[in-house]
């Protein structure tokens, strides 16, 4: 993933992305961090990666 994917989404769902895939939590440690109910974290979550996967698709179809 290239920096202009990341970049791509909302600073929150960035966030959520970083803390799941880079620090390893749970979506439940997540939620706790953020103070939000963890719902909310897997939906942001998911559609951060819906995102990222249209953007690399994107990408790959310039190539």
């Amino acid at each position: 993933m290239q920096r202009r994917q990341i970049l791509c989404i909302t600073e929150q769902r960035r966030e959520i992305i970083l803390m799941r895939y880079y620090l390893q939590l749970s979506d439940k440690q997540i939620a706790t961090l953020l103070e939000k109910p963890r719902t909310t974290v897997n939906y942001q979550k998911n559609v951060a990666l819906k995102q990222l996967r249209t953007e690399m698709e994107k990408m790959n179809d310039e190539e």
